[in-house]
């Protein structure tokens, strides 16, 4: 069966994009094993779509996504999308990038006032979406089409969606980052020496192309850096508090502030507190009461919690500035609540570690977006 690839208006009608599409294009065409994936369904019945769109909230150039209808399909709601029969179903691969991000990073390298490493070439940018995420999305639906039953399909589905499986943006990112994302190292270097004559990258094609490159893995090496350490430690704390669970069981309520510990009980979750006044619900609400035992129960009962605690104290109070400041308080705040709510839920179901993980990637994701108010 063959996959429709579908171009949206606005992809287009911008001419650097599609330059860029069509070079990815015939090294796809004429590449059996790039192009399988690309040109052909088969079981899975599921579909590409390149796109634009502003990217600011997600503080990303470049987003690959999965769908099924209109819905969008992540770790937290996969179980449920994809346990069951898929045999009749349709999925979307959506590829989006933020012209108009990359033109304003481009014009603030020329003015000299780009702090950060952000890749801006479109050609590097939708060659990491397609070689980095996007194959792994595709490859994901075409072995999930050969389950051949429901029990199958859902352990297939829950070793995927871990966060060390194969539709983690994170494994993508640090497989990417270390030289092993085999299909975008093919599709890189074919675009290097495998492109004709009329398609050729030109010397400052190639430069912007490989200097896009490595600001795109030094970008994944702070992000991953910053969150490495955080991640060795929750792994750690969780897995020695094997007693965290009547916290879980009983109605939850602030318990006694370990011995020592610097962070407050009483205190405020700023970014947390922000987002569920935002949406009109109180200081004693499931959201906040689930996650300050979850700190005081948990995290506050080691040393390495502690200073997590006080380090997140001491960022959180700007990002909440920030996000004030920001004229899209309302949207941020939406986006937000979906991830807290999905927190508190692990939490609930005893997953304390995918909590901790989720969350603590969120406020980096917030650190990266305001990198003029927050120092990493």
């Amino acid at each position: 069966m063959q996959r429709a690839i579908i171009l949206e208006k606005k992809f287009k009608a911008n001419a650097e994009l599609m330059k860029a599409y069509r070079r990815i294009e015939y090294v796809l065409a004429q590449d059996h094993v790039l192009g399988e994936l690309y040109r052909h369904a088969k079981a899975d019945k599921s579909n590409l779509v390149f796109k634009v769109g502003d990217l600011t909230s997600e503080a990303a150039v470049g987003l690959t996504e999965l769908f099924h209808g209109d819905t969008k399909i992540t770790a937290q709601n996969a179980a449920q999308v994809l346990g069951g029969d898929t045999k009749d179903r349709s999925f979307e691969t959506h590829i989006t990038i933020d012209d108009g991000q990359i033109a304003k990073l481009l014009e603030e390298r020329a003015r000299g006032d780009h702090k950060h490493s952000q890749p801006t070439d479109m050609l590097q940018i939708l060659a990491h979406e397609y070689g980095v995420h996007a194959t792994k999305n595709l490859a994901f639906l075409k072995q999930l089409g050969t389950r051949g039953d429901a029990k199958a399909r859902s352990a297939h589905v829950a070793e995927a969606f871990a966060p060390s499986g194969s539709m983690s943006g994170g494994t993508h990112h640090a497989e990417h980052l270390h030289g092993e994302a085999s299909s975008y190292n093919a599709l890189s270097a074919a675009l290097q020496i495998k492109l004709p004559k009329d398609m050729k990258l030109s010397l400052d094609e190639q430069r912007s192309f490989l200097e896009s490159e490595g600001d795109d893995r030094a970008m994944i090496n702070a992000v991953l850096a910053e969150l490495k350490p955080a991640m060795d430690k929750a792994n750690a704390m969780v897995g020695q508090a094997a007693d965290v669970k009547h916290a879980m069981e009983r109605p939850l309520k602030f318990v006694k502030k370990p011995a020592g510990s610097s962070a407050p009980v009483e205190s405020t979750c700023f970014i947390t507190t922000a987002c569920t006044r935002a949406h009109g619900l109180p200081d004693d609400c499931e959201e906040l009461t689930v996650l300050r035992a979850f700190r005081d129960g948990v995290l506050c009962r080691f040393i390495e919690g502690r200073e997590l605690c006080a380090q997140y104290y001491r960022v959180s109070p700007q990002i909440v500035q920030a996000i004030g400041r920001s004229g899209r308080e309302e949207e941020l705040y939406v986006r937000l609540y979906a991830t807290i709510r999905s927190c508190v839920d692990a939490i609930q179901r005893g997953d304390e570690r995918w909590a901790f993980q989720t969350y603590s990637g969120m406020v980096l994701l917030l650190m990266q977006l305001f990198p003029a108010t927050v120092s990493w």
